[in-house]
């Protein structure tokens, strides 16, 4: 058993001072004010001095941390994260890499896990490859533009497997059903999710019995298609709105760097 004393317990509502908290077995089995909490004897002990202790902080869509990107430098940049309170994180990787630079991305990061060098790594989200490439950053750089070829897909889509947690994609693609298939047939507990996309709820809507229920970065780097008469047309930000089955991930930056702050609002 450990007990941490002297802490500051982050809990729903308020913060709890002078507080212990008892882990058994990895797990917590009491906590409350230091005057409530008897610590069992055996039971090893850490001194907070006052440190907040709370849980870990989930991160499930990050491309890497400080210096280190998570396709090259796994191990690195899962160390930055857990020095920060993240305890579990998907890894994403960029579309500016190749069908064979992301296998090899893959096998970097999953030996990092086997190998329990990353115990904070849960998976992947892996944020295309097929998604609209007029969208998003370095759009310029798009390895996977043109069409959609089994050839090209197969072998990420098998080595990624059940570690893949969520699959982006722009409905939009000309082809990407066939993608949707081989990803539910080589792990069917994926999240399919919309990003980089200007697709209409209607496209979406065709697309959802493959697992759709998120929106990767809510009305940012997401667009519309043109719609006659001087008419604002729905994308994907609006089939969001509109589907009580999909959730809103949103980058909630200090700066409103990728979603403007009345956007947050009306999210």
């Amino acid at each position: 058993m450990l007990a941490i004393v002297n802490a500051q317990i982050v809990l729903e509502n308020e913060i709890l001072k002078n507080g212990i908290l008892l882990i058994e077995n990895g797990r917590i089995i009491n906590f409350g004010d230091n005057h409530d909490v008897k610590v069992p004897e055996s039971a090893d002990i850490f001194d907070a001095n006052g440190l907040y202790v709370g849980p870990g902080f989930v991160d499930i869509h990050c491309h890497g941390g400080g210096k280190f990107r998570f396709d090259s430098e796994p191990v690195e940049a899962a160390n930055f994260f857990l020095n920060y309170g993240t305890t579990t994180v998907l890894p994403t990787f960029y579309t500016d890499i190749t069908p064979n630079e992301y296998i090899e991305a893959i096998d970097r990061v999953t030996t990092a896990i086997d190998n329990g060098l990353a115990e904070n790594i849960a998976g992947f989200y892996m944020e295309g490859p097929y998604t609209n490439e007029k969208y998003g950053a370095s759009p310029e750089k798009n390895c996977w533009r043109g069409e959609i070829k089994a050839e090209d897909y197969e072998k990420v889509v098998v080595r990624a497997g059940n570690y893949a947690k969520v699959w982006v994609i722009a409905p939009e693609r000309v082809g990407i059903e066939a993608f949707l298939k081989k990803a539910n047939e080589v792990n069917n507990n994926v999240t399919i999710s919309v990003g980089h996309s200007e697709a209409t709820p209607t496209e979406i809507e065709k697309l959802k019995k493959y697992g759709i229920n998120l929106l990767t970065h809510c009305t940012d780097a997401t667009g519309r298609a043109p719609c006659p008469a001087g008419t604002r047309n729905c994308g994907p930000d609006e089939a969001c709105f509109l589907d009580d089955d999909m959730y809103a991930e949103v980058i909630c930056d200090s700066q409103g760097i990728h979603v403007n702050r009345d956007m947050l609002k009306l999210i």
